[in-house]
C-alpha cells in the first residue's frame, strides 16, 4: 500500500530578526526552487514542462518562464482544497513582457456562461481579478466580480510582487504592498451585489499557471498566454493582513540546487541531478514510514554515500543547508571536499556532532594574501542528547559568517573566526576547494598519500535540502515543517504531456504519454480514434499507443487514466484534420560510418509518417525500425564494398521524388575515431608535457562528465582492463578508477594507448574494432577534487612500460595524441610516423618528437594543404621567443623578428602553443616558419611548425 502522511504547516512565531507570516490555511506554495515542488503540506502534484529561467533574486532556476507557448503552460492538480470558500487570497510575483492570465482556476466559455473559479490577468497593462462567487440568492446570475487597477503597468520585464485578496464577493488587489484598486462586489455585468455571505463555486479544477483554460463548444485549451515569468506562488484560504504583505513583498525562497527526500532512492529532485551514489541503508523517517530515511554507523564505511563534484557548489559567497537528522554518537554528518592537518588542506564545508556539539565550518577565502584560508568555524553554545531523537537542523554560510538552527532555534553565535581564533575584517568572502565531492555520514581525508572515510557518523539523516543562499528564520520553520513525502509502495504516477496532439483523419497515429511511474495498467483514449493498442517496449517514463481517428475532423477529447476503469489522471484534446501536414527533413545523423559495420541512422524532420523513404548507396540490408515518430525516423544498413563518399536521399514515399539529398563518410575500421561520444570541455584541460609537481604529463585529459561513452581509437586488442594490474605498480584503480590499454593496429602501425579514469566494459584479450564503446567516463577520489575526464596516452615502444603512465620523467615513445592521432585520419594523405617521430613521406621535414630537432629542412614545394603544430616545454624559465628565418632556403634575405611573429615572454613552466606565418612577397607562397628558443645567446631548443600551400 502507498504510505502517505499529511502534516499541516503550524503558525510560525514571531522573531527580532524577522516578522513570521501564519502558513495558516495555506492551500499551495510553490516557490520554484528549481522544482515544482508544492510546499503547503497539501501535495498539489505539478503537471507539465517547465522552463525556468532567472527568478527574483537572480537564481538560477528560480522562476517558471513562460513566453506565450503552449508547450510550458503549467498547472496543478486539484483536491477538492479549494471548494466553497468565502475567503481566498493569492500572493505571487512577477514580472511581464505582455499581457495574459498570470494564474486561474477551472475553465471559462463566454458562450454559455460558463466561469472560471478565480483568475489573475493582465489586460491593456491593467491587472484585473475575477471571483466567481454564488450569492446564495435565487435570481441572481453567478457571474463573476471583477476588481481592476487604477492604472496600468508598465510591461518591461520588471519584477512586482502582487497580491489579491477575495472576501466575500470584494476583491482587492495590491502592487508591490500598495492596494492599486477599489475593492468592489459588483459583477461584471455592473450589478450590485447586496447578499452578506458569498461563496466562491466551481472550485473542483486544476490551477493553471502561464495562461487561462477553455473548455468550449467541445473545444479545449489554453488562451491568453502569459509572456513574462512567475516566482513565489502562494494560495491561502482565508484573506492576508497587511504586515503579511509587506512581508510577502520583500520576501523570497532561495533557489534549491540539491533535494534528496531519501524515499527509497538517493535521487536528487531539484532537477539539478546532483544525484547520490553509493549503497545506503533506509530507516523509519520521523512519522515512521520504513525506507524513508538514511542510516549510517561509525563501524562501516559501506553506506557513507557520495554527490559528485558538480558547478553548482563552486565557489560561492553565501548558501545554506537543511535537514533533519537523528544522532547515537558524534561524526560528520555531511562534508564537501577533503582534509588533512598535517598539511592544512581543509574541506569545503563540514556539518559535525564533536563531543555533542553542533560544529559548522567553512573554508572561506578572504581575498587577502596574508590570511591564511583556513576554516572559519561556528559552535552550537550548548550539546545536544545523542539518544536518537530527530532534530531539524539549519546551517546558513554567508560570507565567512556562520550561523547553526536547531528546531528554528538560533543555537550559535555567527562568527567569522579561524579556527586559531582569528578574526576576519575582509568584506568579501568566497567558498574554496569546492570543485569536490560531497560526503554523507563521514568525513573525508587525503593526507599522506592515505585517502579514505574518517568521523563516521552514527544515526540517520532524511530530507536535505541544500540553498543557492541563507535562509530567513521564517523559510527555515517552513522547511522544518515540511509534510512527509516518503512514498515507497506505489509511487504516485505523474503524467506530463502527450505528443502530438494533431492527426490526420483515417491515418494510423502513435501517441506517446510522457510522465513518472507509469506502468503496464496506464490507459489512454481518444474519442473515435479505432483500434486502440498499447505498443511494446514502455518505461516508467514514456509510453506509447496507436489509433486510427475515423469518422470526423475537428477537436477530440482524450484521457489517461493510472488504469482501464479508474478515475481521470490527465484530460487533452487532439486536432483531427484530413489533410496531412507538410512534411520535412532537416538531417540526418551520423554523416560517417564504418565499412561493413552495421550502422542505425537517423532521420530528423516535421511531420514524418510510416511511408518515408530512405537510401545510401551500397548500404546493404537497409530496414525501417520500429517506433518513428512524426519527428524522428530510424534505418539500419551496413556500408559494403568501397570507402569513401556515398550519397544518399529521403523520400516521402519509396518511388517519390527526392525530399532531401546528404552524403556520408565510409571509412574502414583502420582509420582514426574520435575518443569521446561528445565534444570535450577543455576547462582544466591539462595537456602532454604540462609539469606539476609530479612531473611530464605523458598523456591528455578531456574533461567530460560522468557516464560519457569512450570510444576505441582503432581496431586492436585489449592489453589490460578494469582493475586486473597485477605487476604494474604504475596505476591505483582504488584511487583513479578503472583503466583500459589497448594494442592497437591501425594499417601498417602498432602502438599501445591508455585509456584512463573510466567503467570498462571490455575485458583482457577482447578483439576491439575502431569506434567501437569501451566504457564510459567514471568519478574517482584521487586527492577528492579532480573533475571527470579521459586521460588519453599513446605509446609507440615494443613492450608498454608497467608504471609511470600518467606523470613521467621518462617521455621516450610517449606521443601527444593531439598530434598522433590527426596523422592517422584517412584524411591526412602522405603522412608517416617513425619510432619517435612523425612527418610527411614527401621528405619536406621531419620532426624528432623526443629533442624536437629538424631531421631534413623544408626547402620544397608541395600541392597539399597541412600544418603540424608541435607543443614543447621549456625547463628554465624565463625564455624569449622569436622567428629565425635564416635557415629557410627560398627566403632572399634575413627578416626582422616583429614581421613574423611577437616576442613572447614566458615565464611558467607549461606547453604553449606558437604558429607564426610568412609570406614571401614575389611568389605568394605561405610558409609556417622556422621557430628558434632563445636565451640570451644561446639557442636551447628549435621546432619547426610547417605547412605550404599555393
Amino acid at each position: 500500500m502507498k504510505v502517505i502522511c499529511r502534516l499541516f504547516i503550524i503558525f510560525f512565531i514571531f522573531n527580532s530578526n524577522s516578522f513570521a507570516i501564519s502558513n495558516s490555511d495555506l492551500l499551495l506554495y510553490i516557490p520554484v526552487n528549481n522544482s515544482l515542488e508544492d510546499y503547503s503540506g497539501l501535495e498539489h502534484i505539478g503537471i507539465g514542462i517547465p522552463i525556468f529561467s532567472l527568478g527574483k533574486n537572480d537564481e538560477a532556476k528560480g522562476a517558471l518562464n513562460f513566453n506565450s507557448n503552449n508547450s510550458n503552460i503549467l498547472s496543478f492538480s486539484d483536491k477538492g482544497d479549494f471548494i466553497a470558500t468565502e475567503q481566498l487570497s493569492i500572493s505571487l510575483w512577477f514580472k511581464a513582457l505582455g499581457d495574459g492570465t498570470l494564474v486561474q482556476q477551472g475553465s471559462t466559455c463566454p458562450t454559455t456562461g460558463m466561469n472560471s473559479s478565480f483568475r489573475v490577468s493582465i489586460e491593456n497593462g491593467y491587472i484585473y481579478a475575477k471571483g466567481n462567487f454564488d450569492d446564495l440568492t435565487t435570481g441572481v446570475d453567478a457571474s463573476h466580480h471583477i476588481s481592476k487597477s487604477e492604472n496600468p503597468i508598465a510591461l518591461d520585464g520588471s519584477w512586482h510582487h502582487l497580491a489579491v485578496n477575495f472576501d466575500a464577493g470584494e476583491i482587492t488587489i495590491y502592487l508591490d504592498s500598495n492596494q492599486v484598486s477599489t475593492s468592489t462586489s459588483k459583477y461584471a455585468n455592473g450589478q450590485s451585489s447586496s447578499s452578506p455571505s458569498q461563496i466562491m463555486i466551481n472550485s473542483l479544477a486544476p490551477v493553471y499557471l502561464g495562461a487561462g483554460h477553455s473548455y468550449c463548444n467541445n473545444s479545449v485549451g489554453n488562451i491568453d498566454l502569459f509572456n513574462g515569468a512567475i516566482d513565489e506562488l502562494r494560495v491561502y484560504k482565508r484573506v492576508l493582513s497587511t504586515s503579511e504583505l509587506i512581508e510577502l513583498a520583500s520576501n523570497t525562497m532561495p533557489n534549491a540546487i540539491t533535494i534528496m527526500k531519501f524515499s527509497g532512492n538517493i535521487l536528487d529532485s531539484s532537477l539539478s541531478g546532483n544525484d547520490a551514489s553509493g549503497t545506503p541503508v533506509f530507516l523509519e523517517n520521523r512519522f515512521n514510514n520504513s525506507m524513508c530515511s538514511v542510516s549510517f554507523s561509525d563501524n562501516t564505511i559501506d553506506n557513507v554515500l557520495q554527490i559528485s563534484d558538480n558547478t553548482d557548489y563552486e565557489r560561492n559567497n553565501s548558501f545554506s543547508m537543511t535537514f533533519y537528522f537523528r544522532a547515537s554518537s558524534n561524526g560528520t554528518l555531511i562534508q564537501q571536499g577533503s582534509t588533512c592537518p598535517t598539511t592544512g588542506m581543509n574541506s569545503s564545508f563540514r556539518v559535525s556532532i564533536e563531543n555533542g556539539y553542533i560544529y559548522a565550518k567553512g573554508n572561506f577565502d578572504d581575498q587577502d594574501p596574508n590570511i591564511d584560508a583556513s576554516h572559519h568555524i561556528s559552535k552550537s553554545e550548548n550539546p545536544i542528547v545523542l539518544d536518537g531523537s530527530w532534530h531539524h537542523l539549519a546551517v546558513n554560510f554567508d560570507a565567512g559568517e556562520i550561523t547553526i538552527y536547531l528546531d528554528s532555534n538560533q543555537v550559535s553565535t555567527s562568527t567569522s573566526k579561524y579556527t586559531n581564533g582569528q578574526s576576519s575584517s575582509s568584506p568579501s568572502q568566497i567558498m574554496i576547494n569546492s570543485l569536490a565531492p560531497i560526503y554523507l555520514g563521514a568525513g573525508h581525508s587525503y593526507c599522506n598519500n592515505s585517502v579514505g572515510n574518517v568521523n563516521l557518523f552514527s544515526g540517520a539523516i532524511d530530507d536535505l535540502y541544500i540553498y543557492t543562499s541563507t535562509l530567513t528564520i521564517s523559510q527555515i520553520e517552513l522547511n522544518s515543517n515540511l509534510p512527509n513525502r516518503c512514498e515507497i509502495e506505489n509511487p504516485t504516477t505523474r503524467f506530463t504531456s502527450i505528443t502530438p496532439l494533431n492527426a490526420i483523419l483515417n491515418q494510423l497515429t502513435t501517441f506517446t504519454v510522457f510522465g513518472e511511474n507509469m506502468t503496464d495498467t496506464t490507459a489512454f483514449w481518444i474519442g473515435d480514434c479505432e483500434g486502440m493498442v498499447a505498443l511494446s517496449g514502455g518505461t516508467a517514463t514514456e509510453r506509447r499507443f496507436q489509433c486510427t481517428p475515423q469518422h470526423t475532423t475537428g477537436i477530440k477529447d482524450g484521457t489517461v487514466k493510472n488504469e482501464s476503469g479508474g478515475s481521470i489522471q490527465f484530460p487533452f484534446s487532439v486536432a483531427i484534420d484530413s489533410q496531412p501536414s507538410t512534411v520535412s527533413f532537416t538531417s540526418v545523423t551520423p554523416l560517417n560510418a564504418i565499412l561493413n559495420q552495421l550502422t542505425t541512422f537517423t532521420v530528423f524532420g516535421e511531420n514524418m509518417t510510416d511511408t518515408t523513404a530512405f537510401w545510401i548507396g551500397d548500404c546493404e540490408g537497409m530496414v525501417a525500425l520500429s517506433g518513428g515518430t512524426a519527428t524522428e525516423r530510424r534505418f539500419q544498413c551496413t556500408p559494403q564494398h568501397t570507402t569513401g563518399i556515398k550519397d544518399g536521399i529521403v523520400k516521402n514515399e519509396s518511388g517519390g521524388s527526392i525530399q532531401f539529398p546528404f552524403s556520408i563518410s565510409i571509412a574502414t575500421n583502420q582509420s582514426y575515431s574520435k575518443p569521446l561520444s561528445t565534444y570535450p570541455d577543455r576547462g582544466g584541460f591539462i595537456g602532454f608535457g604540462h609539469i606539476t609537481n609530479r612531473s611530464y604529463h605523458v598523456g591528455s585529459d578531456y574533461r567530460s562528465t560522468v557516464g560519457t561513452e569512450v570510444y576505441a581509437i582503432c581496431a586492436g586488442t585489449v592489453f589490460k582492463a578494469n582493475t586486473d594490474f597485477s605487476g604494474f605498480g604504475g596505476y591505483n584503480p582504488t584511487l583513479s578508477g578503472g583503466a583500459i590499454i589497448i594494442n592497437h593496429s591501425c594499417g601498417n602501425r602498432n602502438f599501445y594507448a591508455i585509456y584512463g579514469h573510466l567503467n570498462p566494459s571490455v575485458n583482457i584479450g577482447d578483439t576491439i574494432q575502431g569506434g567501437q564503446m569501451i566504457g564510459t567516463i567514471t568519478d574517482y577520489i584521487d586527492a577528492g577534487r579532480h573533475w571527470p575526464h579521459l586521460h588519453l596516452g599513446i605509446y609507440t615502444g615494443n613492450t608498454f612500460p608497467s608504471s609511470g603512465w600518467g606523470y613521467s620523467d621518462n617521455v621516450s615513445n610517449w606521443h601527444d595524441p593531439e598530434i598522433f592521432l590527426p596523422f592517422m585520419d584517412s584524411g591526412m594523405p602522405g603522412v608517416s610516423i617513425g619510432d619517435n617521430s612523425i612527418g610527411k613521406e614527401n621528405q619536406c621535414a621531419v620532426v624528432d618528437l623526443e629533442t624536437f630537432e629538424i631531421q631534413l629542412p623544408c626547402v620544397q614545394i608541395h600541392t597539399s594543404t597541412y600544418a603540424l603544430n608541435l607543443k614543447f616545454i621549456p625547463n628554465d624559465p624565463p625564455y624569449t621567443f622569436g622567428i629565425n628565418t635564416s635557415s629557410l632556403e627560398l627566403l632572399s634575405e634575413t627578416q626582422s623578428f616583429p614581421e613574423y611573429c611577437s616576442y613572447f615572454p614566458f615565464n611558467q613552466r607549461e606547453q604553449l602553443h606558437i604558429n607564426c606565418l610568412k609570406t614571401i612577397p614575389n611568389n605568394g607562397q605561405v610558409f609556417w616558419a622556422d621557430l628558434d628558443v632563445i636565451h640570451g645567446d644561446d639557442i636551447q631548443l628549435k621546432l619547426l611548425d610547417l605547412g605550404i600551400k599555393y
